[in-house]
């Protein structure tokens, strides 16, 4: 591809491009470059940054897939599923002690709630009561209150431990961290991973760049932080700057290799199109912008 893109540069021609530079110069007012330069559609391919894997959070199965490579997906999309029995196991076994422990912590709170209303009475009524009673009753309800605040404790202890396991459970569910392109998918549904197992790798839409090749007499005439658009296909233009520029010519076919990363603030959808190894065209619009 690399070859293809030298090829080219080394023949191309000034096809006018006023769509994209008037676009990119309307938005931004942004100061025209030379003629010799500006509107020229430079060959070039799209490319990714660094792409960033999925991992499985613990032990499991692949259970479902939706991924496939090449695919854009939005922060929180939905990739696939995976599937632990030992989780589901455990979460089961969790039933029985949770309805146990808050039948528990309702029985003692009922004994409490009795005892209250029966030391209530002995206060308002003291004469009925003889001193030892009176003191025997008052221990007999710090006992029960006890018993109640254990039992809650246990109560809050298994339910804990429930929500901790529905949180694993909830994180078996892969999705998407940003917006990104599907670079690798490296697993098939039915397959047991170990916790930490790349399944996916995703390549992040603001890591995308193009790479391009500029005719010789480009050479001393862009510059890093250079404007360009990148255009594919019939998507809107894409505002981007250099980033990268070769300091020689490239002897196999006598043309400059340069890089471009997309703004951040270009439109996510346009930039969602421009899928790593497609052919797209490089448009320079204008000088950088100047030190402050």
């Amino acid at each position: 591809m690399l070859f293809f893109l030298l090829m080219q540069a080394a023949s191309v021609t000034a096809v006018p491009s006023d769509a994209c530079v008037e676009a990119a110069r309307s938005s931004r007012q942004l100061p025209a470059l030379d003629a010799f330069l500006a509107g020229r559609r430079l060959p070039g391919i799209a490319t990714r940054g660094v792409s960033q894997g999925v991992a499985a959070p613990s032990g499991a199965t692949v259970a479902e897939l939706f991924a496939r490579v090449g695919q854009p997906v939005q922060a929180g999309a939905l990739l696939g599923r995976l599937h632990a029995a030992a989780l589901d196991r455990e979460l089961a076994m969790l039933d029985p002690d949770l309805a146990a422990s808050a039948a528990e912590s309702a029985q003692f709170d009922a004994d409490v709630q009795r005892l209250v209303r029966e030391h209530e009475r002995r206060q308002a009524h003291p004469e009925l009561f003889a001193r030892e009673e009176r003191d025997a009753h008052v221990a007999l309800l710090a006992g029960a209150r006890a018993r109640l605040v254990q039992a809650q404790a246990r109560a809050r202890s298994v339910a804990l431990h429930r929500h901790q396991l529905e949180q694993q459970r909830e994180l078996l569910e892969l999705r998407a961290p940003m917006d990104s392109v599907v670079s690798s998918v490296l697993v098939h549904v039915g397959e047991s991973v170990i916790a930490g197992a790349h399944l996916l790798e995703l390549t992040p839409i603001v890591n995308a760049q193009a790479r391009f090749a500029m005719p010789p007499g480009a050479l001393g005439q862009l510059a890093i932080g250079t404007h360009v658009c990148l255009q594919a296909g019939d998507t809107a233009p894409i505002p981007a700057r250099i980033t990268f520029l070769a300091a020689t010519i490239e002897p196999s076919a006598q043309a400059i290799i340069a890089e471009a990363t997309v703004d951040a603030d270009a439109d996510p959808a346009s930039v969602r199109a421009l899928l790593p190894g497609s052919a797209i065209d490089v448009v320079p619009v204008a000088w950088p912008d100047p030190l402050p």
